[in-house]
């Protein structure tokens, strides 16, 4: 069955031409930064439009600096989920790794490589600041008052304690509804 569309006008194709370009996919980032400054003020928890790296640089800082300990592997730890042994000519030690990774950075590289436009970054705190899922849910709440974000990005939610990440993601959910789309980050454990 073939169906037969209406003509269209040449007043209606000028129209279509100059029709406004909008984004179609507008994401907001959540996660810690190294600062979160406009000059004076503090925008730690508040939801600001950045178009670029360079701005995310100048308004949220750069990537955290990774600090790694070494030890003898027969040494007690309370915690070497996160260890890898080494082996060296003179011995083996333990290469430990932090236990909280800052995510956010990254994913903004890799959004800016990949072409990336205009977003919203919600710092949630400094790279000394703890992984606290009020502080996503909180950064969740504030978001609601912007209208252009359609797709919410929360890298470090896989990093949290099981029942934190659950939280924060159904908190993502629920403000999504139906207008937006969430993204979590791949598994932390692939």
């Amino acid at each position: 069955v073939l169906m037969q569309l209406p003509e269209i006008t040449h007043a209606q194709e000028i129209q279509i031409q100059n029709a406004p370009k909008v984004a179609t996919a507008i994401p907001a980032f959540i996660g810690h930064t190294q600062f979160a400054r406009d000059g004076n003020m503090d925008l730690t928890g508040i939801p600001f439009r950045i178009s670029s790296m360079a701005e995310f640089h100048s308004f949220f800082g750069f990537a955290p600096t990774l600090r790694f300990g070494i030890r003898p592997e027969d040494s007690e730890s309370e915690d070497t989920t996160n260890d890898i042994n080494v082996l060296f000519p003179d011995g083996s030690c333990q290469l430990t790794l932090p236990k909280t990774f800052y995510a956010l950075y990254y994913n903004m590289l890799l959004f800016y490589a990949n072409g990336g436009g205009p977003c919203y970054i919600v710092s949630v705190g400094d790279y000394e600041h703890d992984f606290k899922s009020i502080d996503f849910t909180n950064a969740l709440l504030a978001l609601k008052k912007e209208q252009e974000p359609t797709l919410v990005v929360v890298p470090e939610a896989v990093y949290m304690e099981e029942g934190d990440c659950y939280k924060v993601q159904t908190a993502a959910l629920m403000h999504c509804g139906n207008d937006c789309l969430l993204y979590t980050s791949d598994a932390a454990d692939d």
